[in-house]
């Protein structure tokens, strides 16, 4: 796996997965909205983790800062 997350990526994907966390450790997010959301929290964690994202591949993008070849 190529990464294609770059760093202002993972700092973005983080602070959203402990938006998503907040909220439902709070209880403002229950039932279905608050397993979403940790669904959510728990992907955006993984692949800031990885600095891979598959949908990312599948649209040809990447946040990744190119090399000099």
């Amino acid at each position: 796996m190529k990464p294609n997350v770059g760093t202002l990526d993972k700092v973005l994907r983080l602070t959203l997965a402990a938006l998503f966390a907040f909220l439902f450790l709070t209880d403002i997010a229950t039932g279905v909205w608050g397993i979403l959301s940790m669904t959510l929290a728990g992907s955006l964690v993984l692949t800031s983790g990885m600095s891979f994202c598959p949908l990312y591949t599948f649209l040809g993008y990447s946040s990744c800062p190119m090399e000099d070849q």
